[in-house]
């Protein structure tokens, strides 16, 4: 994507206006990590990064442990991330239609 197309794409999903510094340093922040990153890195070196290794005596995690591991370290930082949700409601008059958008909002993403 061309930078001034991601610029567009990081305004209007902040809401930043054209000649906001925080824009324009989450536009360089992100080509910078682009720049570094390697996408076609083995997915398995993600195993790496935990301090399990197979010379130290020690056996490398499930999945499922590695990723409670990572929740209680993010717990235990207190790191709390947010999203928003932008809903269009259709114009209705039956309360059945936004009942049934409300309870599955409920049932797919506010659960832990």
């Amino acid at each position: 994507m061309p930078k001034d197309k991601l610029k567009s794409l990081i305004m209007e999903v902040t809401g930043g206006a054209h000649d906001d510094k925080t824009v324009e340093s989450t536009v360089s922040t992100f080509i910078k990590l682009k720049e570094l990153a390697d996408f076609d890195a083995d997915t398995d070196a993600v195993t790496e990064l935990l301090p399990f290794t197979k010379g130290s005596g020690t056996t490398l995690p499930s999945e499922n442990q590695a990723q409670q591991r990572v929740a209680e370290e993010l717990d235990s930082v207190g790191l709390n991330l947010a999203y928003t949700v932008n809903i269009v409601l259709p114009e209705t008059t039956n309360p059945e239609v936004f009942n049934s958008i409300f309870k599955s909002l409920k049932e797919n993403l506010l659960k832990r």
